[in-house]
């Protein structure tokens, strides 16, 4: 089947008041080395699904309509993460047009926000299959090539080594990629 992907374009803004907000995803950085956390989805996935993906999803009822509630709640179903949202840092967020499955314009924002917490990993609650993602740190630089976003990967993976400085990350020297499932 041919579908028409949708147009996303990256802009370090607040949305318009008035338009959607449908996803909130994070850019978990561990503070003591300096690297951000990406989700190992690994290999069986169905096609068109990426193996590599930032902790976050869609608002749920219980986050009161505060996206960064929604982006620490799936950080913590998804990847068994903690994050300090008093010291998160709002990057921006992707306008999507053109989705042949939603109206647009709507938005997905993204924010950095440090990691205090590792829980063992375990299944993802929203998952039929009972996923389990591993966590793979990596530096900033390498993190959008993983994610395969393009350009506006990597103008995210900007701000948020940008974010990183400001809070003290050591992002310009991180520790070398490696899963910390433990």
């Amino acid at each position: 089947m041919n579908r028409e992907k949708p147009h996303i374009v990256w802009r370090e803004t607040p949305p318009p008041p008035d338009m959607p907000v449908t996803q909130a995803y994070t850019w978990a950085l561990d503070p003591d080395d300096g690297r951000v956390l990406l989700q190992d989805r690994g290999m069986d996935l169905e096609p068109g699904c990426r193996r590599y993906n930032l902790p976050g999803g869609r608002p749920e009822p219980e986050d009161d309509g505060d996206p960064l509630k929604t982006a620490a709640r799936e950080a913590l179903e998804e990847s068994q993460i903690h994050l300090d949202t008093t010291r998160a840092v709002y990057l921006g967020y992707q306008e999507i047009t053109e989705d042949p499955y939603r109206p647009g314009p709507y938005a997905q924002l993204r924010y950095a926000a440090p990691i205090i917490g590792y829980d063992p990993i375990g299944p993802d609650p929203d998952t039929a299959d009972g996923r389990v993602n591993r966590r793979y740190l990596v530096s900033l630089e390498r993190a959008p090539e993983l994610l395969g976003w393009g350009e506006h990967g990597v103008a995210q993976a900007e701000a948020a080594f940008r974010a990183g400085q400001k809070l003290g990350f050591p992002v310009e020297s991180p520790a070398p990629d490696g899963y910390r499932d433990a």
